[in-house]
């Protein structure tokens, strides 16, 4: 499947950053927004599957992943979302579906808040806007061990890249490094530790609970009950705070969306349920 995909494949330069994206087919645009340590490829199921069905399917390595560049810098959801807008704008997109994993929901929530004329629906799959703030005790041990592995990375990153790495973590979002380093793993340490770090601060940075009422396109929210990083009770929170705003609460369902039987079949009938407007029925 990554074979046939490649040639769809292309490199933009949106200001300084060349941006690794794809554009296939024909139709409505339809926007995939991979997880962290993700990158196009993470959609090799989703791709063909909709756009044999109509759609144009846009996706890209969302900076600092995959083949996109990566900048010595933090990355804001807001910033990103402007990598996002701009890479639309050239392709001509004036709006369009949206659909993000994990990160990528994050940044679909903050595309909608930012940028609510170019969506025309969205599905958040397994994110709210911030980590869950009471995690099951399981949790919070897991998360204990993986923070102290994270505070060695932390230390040696200081010293091996010094002024560097002191630059982008001498904000106050800093303090959430400790917290966010849970998250480091092979796969996510693929990329450079210093836009690693700058993406990490950069997904802390910013309130985006408090633009919540700003998403004005219908948006359902996809969460399982088992998460290990967002609560499925902020996903009702969010829907009490915004009407257009629809929970999907999946019993004993983790972080793993794609374990789900039939996603992409199950994600096309969401689409047809939001564009008619008819979700609460």
């Amino acid at each position: 499947m990554r074979e046939n995909i490649k040639k769809y494949i292309g490199y933009m330069n949106i200001g300084k950053i060349r941006i690794r994206y794809l554009d296939t087919g024909k139709g409505e645009p339809l926007v995939f927004l991979h997880g962290l340590s993700g990158r196009i490829e993470t959609w090799n199921r989703q791709i063909p599957f909709f756009m044999k069905r109509g759609y144009r399917v846009i996706t890209l390595d969302i900076p600092p992943h995959g083949e996109s560049d990566k900048p010595a810098i933090v990355y804001s959801p807001k910033y990103l979302s402007r990598i996002i807008a701009a890479l639309l704008e050239k392709l001509n997109v004036k709006r369009a579906i949206v659909i993000g994993h994990s990160m990528g929901g994050i940044l679909t929530l903050a595309f909608s808040m930012f940028y609510p004329q170019k969506v025309k629906v969205a599905i958040v799959l397994s994110a709210t806007p911030g980590p869950a703030r009471r995690p099951r005790l399981i949790n919070v041990i897991v998360m204990g061990l993986l923070v102290l592995r994270g505070m060695f990375k932390h230390l040696y990153a200081w010293i091996e890249y010094g002024s560097q790495y002191r630059k982008i973590v001498s904000s106050p979002e800093s303090k959430y490094l400790m917290y966010m380093a849970y998250l480091s793993h092979e796969g996510i340490l693929s990329m450079p530790r210093i836009p690693y770090y700058g993406l990490l601060i950069g997904l802390v940075k910013e309130n985006l609970w408090r633009d919540v009422k700003k998403i004005s396109s219908p948006t359902a929210v996809v969460m399982g009950t088992r998460d290990e990083f967002f609560s499925f009770a902020d996903v009702l929170k969010m829907a009490r705070m915004n009407p257009n705003i629809y929970p999907i609460i999946i019993k004993g369902l983790g972080h793993n969306i794609f374990a789900i039987q039939d996603l992409n079949m199950k994600i096309l009938q969401l689409i047809k349920r939001l564009e008619k407007a008819g979700f609460r029925e």
